[in-house]
């Protein structure tokens, strides 16, 4: 330390301590790339990981194949083994401080698509049926039903087949010929003097399927549990369609259809109707309902509706689409699992009058589905929307993205602040688009969103007043042209029949509970309603819920899903909620602060804030004989004027049709002498309230009582309608009014601040994520033509370009750091080609892959026996067709055959192609050994000890030595299979076909290895001066480095040569520093020659 770094003035002693013994950073270890399909998490963005147990928490447990009861619900990605997880989980195992960097695969499209339908990603069916329900069918009038079930059609199977559906109407003679079914769509009875609608019965309805040979009969209910529940009688397996690979039970026509969406609880909506058994119908959609493939059907986030703030305008102006659009979130990770996410805003709170700062706070609760409980997974307190401010929503969660640059090939990476969430982003509205910009009021505070879109409702009107028959087609309402039903209605009772979509569900009486932490949770209602209630169960998750969530067709209404903003034309919102439309109840008088009232119901009214009802209160009503006439009562218009009321039985009833001026405030009198009931007493409350000129309120009957509304009404500053004079502490009416304590209701709006201290928490949904692939595919990356067969390309499949554009991902050095790369059963040989042409452009990865038709998995086709999984190809053949591929590059290595290994985790026997073991042996020598020791043999590659990070049981194939022998002369290495040893890797060749020490894969990791220090080390002399100084300071610390590897097995000679010989006064004057580093690296033993001399007795060994 320099003396002047002291500050002399005066005499004295300084002292100064200075650490020199601090260690240097160890730069963090280096692992390899895996691709493939996981369970869940982040797709097409390269993830790190440094454990098995993050591994989990990010991309989920390993995937055996054949899980899940309801593959469209489960998502069909559990229907085949995945293999990447395997191998993370083999590598992972040693524990060797090097990470793991994981491309997980969803669908897209490739950059030069032909978009024919194998190019482009997603799935699409035949046909699509809809099932609707309706509270009855016998209506004189206008019927309204609502969407209960969608059935798709396939056209896989069957000669083309298509699938019809219908309801057996019982009673009632034959049901509609399928024939004529299957062209118009039309279904019910055949009667013309009866409903077309048919009616439940015990819960349970018969749902007719008819395919080209056969016709089926199944009963069904809505109800979860039911012993003919639809999701457990129906097939819900897309997959079962694909013929290629799956043979469905004999008689269930599950070839040729599947039930998606369902949506149980419009039938529970029903039930408490009280209108009797629910009816249904069953209509053909548009074609278009059916057509999941489009480039908006890409692999995509879940992400919620907007969040919109408190609004302060006049009551009548408002409307919830004109509210400022604040922030949403969107899932970190792609794909459908993104909606097992849900957001719960919490204690939002507006910034008190007078407050330093005017921005209100609130708190971020991130809440997953597993199964069938509830998880909290992430929470963010103390949020604001002040950008300049550290608790800002969008610098505390993080606000990042990546979007994929086709002219580049890379991801692009957008947003201000990096994320902190694993689960969730933040996308702000356009007042915070640019750095800087806040909302368009300060005080602004997340008051609601908007809730998921779905089409809007259809309607078919008759022109004479009879609906006629099988020609009443449906139109949209409100003078939009775009509908998503093509089937039509005959019904001679109902003059219009209006269907809705499924109402997505949400919470309407908060106090009646959708509660995890606090009370009164509005907005998305993650649990099952009860039996016949309309009131949710808070132990029964819903698992359907997904099934409202979900991204939509190709029809007209999807552009409005993804931008999440309705049109009204042919969208709307499911619905909005806000606080602004909650009504507050009670017993007693409400007060500006709600902070300890208790009421008796907490609401959302959804219209309530623009109307004229939103106020109200119950005067509970008495014979009047009970009456006494010194108790008075007060009553409240929303503009502050007053009406006081003296209670008299002294007066006559006639009194109380005298006209008044309730325009101001006043007194008046009540009469009830000779009002002898209740309901008389009623009667006249009734008459001397509304007899007011300029009245404020309108009171009408309720029962016996009185309902007593405010004619308009407003959230800010309102007072409460009613209440008691006297003294009382509620409009009980005192024992003499009342005859005895009763309840009154008192009902208001309030202002949003008054609000927030008696309700301040709401749920959102996440909503529109989608996988990109084919849901007919157990595995959508399937080797077979139909995905990622030898001839396909990025140009005309889907699944080919979404693993190139993974490959294009790990190019890049600079951009992440490997020196391993696999993609675990992939074997397309343009692809595996690609993987190994990276790493040597990038000079320091080893790319493991696996070769063709080995093995055959059950979602590549169908086989009746194991012989035929295995009979493909023999080693001779892939021999022989490696060879013929010209590989040539040390970078690369292959193996063969494929093993059995035993899932722990799932208590399952697997098969996974042999990339995953290598894998995993080669992990295993780094941590035994070095990483330029052979990964083979039976002291590091021997399979039964374990050597492989999970436990290897058999091969697919058992070698003898000759087909070895065949196998390592094409540098294939093969897993041998030992009477006494057992299963061991039994060779570590490169793919290098001219012979050098770079044959060998330890020699090759050594190398990568080498080159990955030496290239740190140069990288901290960049910009210094180019003098021998400097160039000393490199050999410096290469030497040292080389002689360690030395001492360690790895070199037996080198030669680190950095002077003016090398680097010359031309390089010099070039700004270059050139060194040679000459290497001997030490050969692994791989033959072992012995010979035995036999020699005569009488010979001398010295000899």
């Amino acid at each position: 330390m320099s003396a002047k770094k002291f500050k002399f003035v005066s005499p004295g002693v300084f002292l100064s301590e200075i650490d020199q013994s601090q260690l240097p950073k160890t730069p963090g270890g280096i692992g390899p790339a895996i691709i493939g399909r996981t369970r869940r998490g982040p797709a097409l963005k390269p993830v790190k990981v440094s454990s098995f147990q993050e591994f989990v928490e990010i991309f989920g447990e390993p995937v055996p194949g054949n899980e899940g009861d309801d593959p469209w619900r489960d998502g069909n990605g559990l229907l085949a083994p995945a293999y990447a997880p395997y191998a993370a989980q083999a590598y992972l195992k040693a524990d060797i401080n090097s990470p793991v960097t994981v491309v997980r695969l969803l669908g897209v499209a490739g950059d030069d698509s032909d978009g024919t339908d194998s190019a482009t990603p997603g799935w699409d069916a035949k046909d699509a049926y809809g099932l609707f329900l309706f509270p009855t069918g016998n209506v004189i009038g206008p019927i309204e039903g609502n969407l209960a079930a969608i059935f798709y059609g396939t056209s896989r199977s069957e000669s083309d087949a298509l699938v019809t559906i219908g309801l057996e109407n019982p009673g009632h003679g034959d049901y509609e010929s399928l024939s004529n079914v299957a062209e118009n769509g039309t279904f019910g009875a055949r009667q013309s003097n009866t409903t077309r609608l048919v009616p439940f019965s015990n819960d349970k309805i018969t749902l007719v399927l008819s395919g080209s040979s056969k016709t089926i009969k199944k009963s069904i209910s809505f109800r979860p549990g039911h012993s003919d529940y639809i999701r457990d009688v129906l097939n819900t397996n897309p997959v079962a369609t694909n013929t290629s690979i799956a043979t469905p039970p004999a008689g269930t026509l599950a070839s040729v259809y599947w039930l998606g969406e369902s949506f149980e609880e419009e039938y529970e909506r029903l039930q408490t109707s009280g209108s009797g058994e629910p009816h249904a119908v069953v209509l053909k959609l548009d074609d278009l309902m059916t057509d999941f493939k489009s480039a908006n059907h890409e692999a995509a986030p879940a992400q919620s509706g907007w969040v919109v703030p408190q609004y302060n305008g006049i009551p009548a102006n408002f409307d919830t689409a004109n509210l400022e659009k604040l922030f949403r979130f969107v899932a970190i990770q792609e794909g459908e699992q993104g909606m097992d996410l849900h957001i719960r805003i919490e204690n939002v709170k507006i910034a008190d009058e007078g407050s330093p700062s005017p921005y209100g706070k609130f708190d971020v609760v991130v809440v997953q589905k597993r199964g069938i409980k509830l998880h909290v997974v992430d929470s963010y307190e103390n949020l604001n929307l002040n950008p300049n401010s550290d608790n800002f929503i969008a610098r505390r969660i993080g606000d990042q993205y990546f979007e994929w640059d086709t002219a580049q090939k890379t991801n692009r990476l957008y947003g201000d602040h990096p994320n902190q969430s694993s689960y969730i982003r933040v996308e702000m509205g356009t007042y915070f688009s640019e750095t800087g910009k806040v909302s368009s009021n300060p005080k602004h505070v997340p008051f609601g969103y908007l809730g998921p879109i779905v089409p809007i409702p259809l309607a078919c009107t008759a022109g004479n007043g009879d609906l006629d028959a099988l020609t009443s087609s449906f139109g949209t309402l409100s003078g939009a042209t775009a509908g998503w039903i093509t089937g039509s209605i005959g019904d001679q009772r109902a003059t219009e029949v209006k269907l809705n979509w499924a109402e997505v569900p949400h919470v309407v009486t908060a106090s009646q509970g959708l509660d995890l932490v606090a009370n009164y949770t509005f907005g998305h209602s993650p649990f099952h309603k009860k039996k016949g209630s309309r009131v949710e169960s808070l132990t029964e998750v819903n698992l359907g819920v997904k099934d409202h969530l979900r991204r939509y067709s190709t029809f007209g209404h999807l552009t409005d899903q993804l931008d999440g903003v309705a049109d009204n034309s042919t969208t709307k919102h499911s619905y909005v909620f806000t606080f602004d439309e909650v009504i507050v109840t009670g017993s007693a008088a409400l007060s500006n602060d709600l902070s300890s009232y208790s009421p008796t119901t907490v609401s959302f009214n959804p219209g309530s804030h623009a109307s004229d009802t939103a106020a109200t209160a119950i005067i509970t009503c008495v014979a009047e004989g009970a009456l006494v006439d010194t108790k008075d009562f007060a009553l409240t218009a929303s503009n502050g004027v007053v009406i006081t009321y003296n209670i008299s039985t002294g007066g006559g009833i006639a009194g109380n049709h005298a006209i008044y001026d309730a325009t101001v405030n006043s007194t008046q009198t009540i009469n009830f002498l000779g009002a002898s009931s209740a309901a008389d007493v009623r009667d006249e409350i009734i008459q001397r309230i509304n007899v007011g000129t300029g009245i404020g309120f309108t009171a009408v009957a309720s029962g016996d009582n009185v309902l007593v509304t405010q004619k308009t009404k407003g959230t800010s500053g309102n007072t409460p309608i009613a209440h008691p004079i006297d003294g009382a502490t509620g409009l009980t009416f005192p024992t003499a009014f009342a005859g005895g304590a009763q309840a009154v209701a008192y009902t208001a709006n309030y202002s949003a601040s008054s609000l927030m201290s008696l309700v301040n928490t709401f749920a959102m949904p996440l909503h529109g994520g989608f996988d990109g692939v084919d849901i007919t595919e157990a595995d959508p990356f399937n080797m077979s033509a139909r995905a990622v067969g030898p001839d396909t390309t990025t140009r005309n499949s889907y699944a080919n370009a979404s693993i190139d554009r993974a490959i294009e991902l790990i190019k890049d050095p600079e951009m992440l750091e490997m020196n391993l790369a696999v993609m675990p059963g992939i074997t397309n040989t343009t692809l595996t080609t690609k993987l190994v042409q990276t790493c040597e452009a990038r000079a320091d990865a080893l790319a493991i892959i696996d070769l063709p038709d080995v093995y055959i998995p059950p979602s590549e086709a169908k086989c009746t026996s194991f012989k035929d999984r295995v009979d493909n190809t023999n080693p001779e053949k892939s021999a022989k067709a490696l060879i013929k591929r010209q590989l040539n590059s040390s970078y690369g290595a292959a193996y063969y055959p494929w093993v059995k290994v035993r899932d722990t985790i799932n208590g399952r026997d697997q098969w996974v192609p042999p990339s995953v073991v290598a894998l995993g042996v080669m992990g295993y020598t780094e941590q035994r050994d070095e990483v330029w020791f052979a990964p083979a043999g039976f002291n590091r590659g021997g399979l039964n000890e374990g050597n492989a990070g999970i436990p290897v049981l058999q091969v697919s194939e058992q070698l003898l030595s000759s087909q070895r022998d065949k196998l390592y002369e094409a540098n294939i290495n093969p897993i041998a299979s030992f009477v006494s040893e057992g299963l061991v890797v039994f060779g570590q060749k490169t793919l290098q076909m001219t012979p050098s020490a770079l044959d060998r894969i330890n020699v090759r990791r050594l190398l990568i290895f080498v080159k990955k220090e030496v290239s740190r080390i140069a990288n901290g002399l960049l910009f210094d001066q180019n003098v021998p100084a400097t160039w000393n300071r490199f050999t410096g610390q290469v030497v040292p480095f080389l002689e360690s590897v030395k001492t360690r097995l790895g070199l037996t000679d080198f030669k680190v040569v950095l002077d003016k010989t090398t680097t010359t006064p031309d390089l010099v004057d070039r700004n270059i520093m050139y060194a040679k580093i000459f290497l001997k690296p030490a050969r692994a033993i791989e033959f072992i020659a012995v010979d035995f001399v036999i020699t005569r007795s009488g010979a001398s060994f010295d000899d």
